[in-house]
């Protein structure tokens, strides 16, 4: 399935050329798989919060999810039609479904980051104006401190697989381009 090849072009079991099809070199492919393991945890550190939290954190999380679906079928897409059902596969369509994957990455870091800074602000007001039990009060949340750092983790990663998205549209957009 994946093919260390400089020269991306295809020749289907039929004999026909394709050399619209674009082939994953080792790199993109670790990319690709590097990808959806970083998806997947920041879905699962997003969820950690959610289930610590209680849902106040339902939009990021949501987002988060609708996120990694997305990545799920984007991938499965490029791993199937590209080298099983290669008549499905659009050159064009992958990379929109690339530039919106961008985006929707973009998005989910955008919303862990506004959950941070909501609640680097909202503790920062709490041990400003409370007592010191009304603060041990509130911050008697069991898993609490976890549950935050899973956020900043889950915003971290979110970041890294924005980046990752950037990297691989410019690898196939360049390649596109070079044709």
């Amino acid at each position: 399935m994946i093919q260390d090849e400089e020269n991306l072009q295809a020749v289907m079991e039929d004999g026909e050329r394709r050399s619209w099809a674009l082939r994953m070199t080792v790199w993109v492919a670790v990319l690709r798989i590097l990808q959806l393991a970083i998806g997947f945890t920041t879905l699962v550190l997003a969820g950690y919060v959610v289930h610590v939290f209680g849902g106040d954190y339902f939009h990021s999380f949501s987002m988060t999810f609708f996120t990694f679906i997305w990545t799920l079928l984007f991938m499965g897409y490029i791993f199937i039609t590209r080298d099983y059902i290669p008549k499905c596969y659009f050159y064009w369509l992958h990379i929109a479904s690339e530039i919106f994957t961008l985006l929707f990455w973009l998005t989910s870091f955008s919303l862990l980051i506004w959950e941070c800074q909501t609640w680097d602000t909202a503790q920062d007001a709490i041990v400003t104006t409370l007592s010191g039990e009304e603060v041990a009060a509130i911050n008697s949340l069991p898993n609490q401190g976890p549950a935050i750092v899973s956020l900043r983790v889950a915003t971290a990663m979110s970041c890294v697989n924005w980046i990752l998205f950037g990297t691989t549209l410019y690898i196939c957009t360049r390649y596109m381009t070079s044709r």
